[in-house]
């Protein structure tokens, strides 16, 4: 079973759990206090470790500071017990920050550091982050590897609070893969056991709401939102909240219960959308829009899909092609490191030919292997990137539905007689007769058209579209051309007659605008978007 591609970050949340290092707000001041009166390193150490522990997740400028206070501590003395915690914070602020090969050595640091002095709960500690650190790479089977490993220490120990949450971090690790029948079991299992803090315990109801839904067992799911929720998430994570409450709103849609629903997923959206939690707007605007369908609201619904539309777009064009980016860096820097280490090594063994030759076969072969796997990983992002552009192609066919339904129903709320049917011409001339498609359209010819400055058509536009005119039109021309280039119909056409069908006036100003909306360029996405279809359909 495949999770939905509209998911949202369900399970980061409980990924940060480290043993020993606790979840809340330390009295940091207080902590300050007692740093200044300390009479030992030792007590010194112990505060500043604590401290770092408090600002590392809250406040990272705070935490690097701390941190740097707390080296200098460390610097002058020989402890391994203490190099390994300095050296795990600073792979928790490295991981933070982004800087995750530094994270990873950092943590190998206070591992080894650890064992020599038999300090097993820092050990514990360092893996744990390890594991979340490829959890974050999408490294998924060595995370869960790690986690599995982090299991069985914990059992071999006798520690059953611990085993608790290393079954909910396991259960996260597995719906983040996409194995939900092990995430579920793993999640009742952690339930089952009684997850004391009521932040993991949210995290643990809200994924199994989350997973029920995607199953189509919305009366499991509304049961575990309403859990989820009763653990008041909202005091240690609104975005846990806002989760809970747009898996409960879609339970319900599931039910045909679209009142109760639209009440729900209205103020996730508001909350999602105060707080600019985009992913978590999306989903709600998905399910609103269901919700609205459902209770015959057309017009509502069909408002609620076209914002659902354009921020799916913003998180395409932002998101995945930052992740694209990151994989080639990656990709190319990994390469270029392997050359260099190869043609140093090739230095070095000129006089040993036998064992140089050896080597060299190895260190090929394992640049080949680093290579391949960044190739790969490579490939999957661009396959999930196509397989969202092939989602918005769905909701954009969901969108023309539902506005043949609301063709008949008035503009609710709109006591401007000018700007209601200014509105109305802009959809009759974009949504049916497709303007935009000329390559000579512009604002001043469609105000002159409408009877209206250009000036007042470009403010309407933004009101009601929530973009400028230029980004409207170029929004609806790759719309249409990505729905071509997925439709096996127009398979004969070439990518520059696509482009001069939907209004580009040059194949090159058109792959700059597909590739800055879509995060691909059209021909990639023409190849690949039929073996998606098929890969689909045949898991399925």
């Amino acid at each position: 079973m495949r999770l939905s591609l509209k998911k949202t970050a369900l399970f980061s949340l409980a990924l940060l759990f480290v043993p020993g290092t606790g979840v809340g707000d330390p009295a940091t001041d207080s902590l300050r206090l007692a740093y200044r009166s300390a009479l030992s390193d030792s007590e010194r150490v112990a505060i500043l470790l604590e401290m770092a522990d408090a600002s590392l997740e809250t406040n990272p400028k705070e935490a690097k500071e701390v941190l740097e206070e707390l080296e200098r501590v460390v610097r002058s003395h020989a402890s391994p017990r203490w190099r390994a915690a300095l050296s795990l914070r600073y792979g928790r602020y490295c991981s933070f920050v982004g800087q995750f090969k530094k994270a990873a050595q950092l943590y190998d640091e206070a591992i080894r550091l650890a064992e020599s002095v038999g300090d097993s709960s820092t050990v514990e500690s360092a893996v744990n982050n390890i594991a979340v650190l490829h959890m974050r790479l999408r490294n998924f089977e060595e995370g869960i590897a790690a986690f599995e490993r982090l299991l069985r220490m914990a059992r071999a120990r006798g520690d059953s609070e611990a085993v608790t949450q290393y079954l909910l971090n396991l259960g996260l690790a597995c719906a983040e893969r996409g194995d939900s029948l092990r995430a579920e079991h793993l999640l009742r299992q952690a339930v089952r056991r009684g997850l004391r803090n009521s932040f993991y315990r949210a995290v643990a109801t809200n994924s199994l709401s989350y997973l029920n839904n995607s199953a189509g067992r919305f009366r499991e799911a509304e049961r575990f939102a309403r859990q989820a929720l009763a653990a008041h998430p909202e005091k240690r994570s609104l975005l846990l909240y806002v989760q809970a409450l747009t898996n409960l709103g879609k339970a319900l849609v599931g039910q045909k219960r679209f009142a109760e629903a639209r009440s729900v997923l209205e103020r996730a959206v508001k909350l999602a959308e105060e707080n600019q939690f985009e992913h978590e707007l999306a989903g709600g605007l998905w399910n609103l829009a269901a919700a609205y369908e459902g209770a015959g609201q057309y017009v509502a619904a069909l408002r609620a899909l076209r914002r659902y539309s354009n921020t799916r777009d913003t998180l395409l064009t932002h998101e995945n092609a930052r992740q694209i980016n990151e994989l080639r860096v990656k990709y190319e820097t990994e390469k270029k490191e392997h050359e260099v280490a190869l043609r140093t090594q090739q230095l070095r063994m000129a006089k040993m030919r036998l064992r140089f030759a050896l080597l060299l076969a190895a260190l090929a072969l394992g640049s080949v292997v680093v290579v391949a796997n960044l190739y790969r990983k490579r490939t999957i992002a661009y396959r999930e990137l196509v397989k969202r552009n092939l989602e918005l192609v769905r909701s954009e066919r969901r969108i023309s539905d539902l506005e043949k339904r609301a063709a008949g129903s008035s503009l609710a709320g709109m006591s401007d007689q000018t700007r209601a049917r200014l509105v109305r011409e802009l959809d009759r001339v974009f949504r049916e007769e497709r303007l935009y498609l000329s390559p000579d359209l512009s604002l001043e010819k469609l105000a002159a058209q409408a009877g209206v400055s250009s000036r007042y058509l470009s403010q309407v536009v933004r009101e009601h579209y929530g973009m400028s005119f230029p980004a409207l039109v170029n929004n609806l021309r790759i719309s249409e051309a990505r729905r071509m280039l997925a439709d096996e119909k127009y398979r004969h056409y070439s990518i520059e007659g696509i482009a001069r069908s939907v209004g580009f006036s040059s194949k090159s100003a058109f792959n700059v605008a597909f590739k800055k909306i879509t995060g691909l360029t059209p021909s990639f996405f023409r190849e690949s978007a039929e073996k998606v279809k098929d890969g689909d359909s045949s898991s399925g």
